[in-house]
């Protein structure tokens, strides 16, 4: 079995450990001779290519499932309707034969805004007012467009936390103001279950579509930040709520990231999985870490 993950950092790195783990062979795109190393000392076959130009691929193996985790942090000279897109048109372009299954590492950032904390499942309305959530809903569409629905799972994930990566820590040392309304939800997802949902969701054939992935435990930010700061023994958070800004570039208008409030619901998730969560709510997730 050959695994091609598009992608590979903080959740493409630990679902590949997963799945050498189970004698797959993994396949890693990246676009730095420096990563491409550091990706072979993990027993990852490192390719070095860039996804966002056409032309200059190297030759690309027979694969049998393709991982597609890419930042979707904003690329420059690239409008966020074509970062995804146009990357995903690159690749596919380059592939002798389509792989079986293909999993999308989507965003619940995709949804439209909310601010009235009610919960979210996958018929909600979308609509996205930020670059990273519009390429990414921008990619759902065109895999809709080019794939057979049995061959494609989206997953559209929470906020991923884990080692090395905990939101805010930094400013809750430092007893810093928190700008975000601290009663408003937080979702979130730990990096560990995350890249297991997703094997197991592209091993189950029977799975396909769109997935929210959260822990399905939502918290108010009060209670997180709270939580985090008892924990490493620091003064009890402070809040700076910001109002909505909006920045209109082009035909987009971005707004404030701490306005969302809403709760998203992983029941589809766990009918089709069954899944058992490792870290089933921030305080079992933080509490090794902090």
């Amino acid at each position: 079995m050959n695994c091609l993950i598009v992608g590979c950092g903080y959740l493409g790195q630990q679902a590949a450990s997963l799945l050498i783990a189970q004698g797959v062979r993994v396949f890693a795109i990246t676009r730095s001779q420096g990563k491409a190393e550091e990706l072979a000392r993990q027993s990852i076959q490192p390719i070095v290519a860039n996804w966002y130009q056409r032309n200059d691929w190297p030759t690309l193996p027979q694969i049998d499932q393709l991982i597609v985790s890419v930042s979707h942090a904003p690329v420059a000279n690239i409008p966020p309707t074509e970062t995804h897109a146009s990357g995903l048109a690159n690749l596919f372009e380059q592939l002798a034969t389509p792989p079986d299954r293909v999993a999308y590492l989507s965003t619940t950032g995709v949804y439209a805004a909310c601010d009235d904390g009610r919960w979210i499942d996958e018929t909600s309305p979308v609509g996205p007012n930020r670059p990273g959530s519009i390429a990414a809903l921008t990619a759902e569409k065109w895999l809709a467009e080019h794939l057979p629905q049995e061959h494609l799972v989206i997953l559209r994930a929470a906020g991923i936390y884990g080692p090395g990566r905990i939101p805010r820590l930094d400013k809750l040392r430092a007893q810093e103001p928190i700008e975000v309304d601290p009663d408003s939800y937080l979702n979130l997802v730990h990096v560990d279950d995350l890249a297991q949902i997703v094997i197991e969701l592209m091993n189950q054939k029977s799975a396909c579509g769109i997935y929210n992935v959260s822990d399905g435990r939502p918290a108010l930010r009060r209670d997180y930040y709270e939580f985090i700061s008892k924990t490493i023994g620091s003064a009890a958070p402070t809040f700076r709520t910001l109002m909505p800004i909006q920045e209109e570039t082009g035909s987009t208008i971005r707004r404030s990231r701490g306005e969302g409030n809403k709760r998203i619901a992983n029941e589809h998730m766990m009918e089709a999985l069954q899944y058992r969560f490792r870290f089933p709510d921030y305080i079992a997730g933080l509490s090794p870490l902090l």
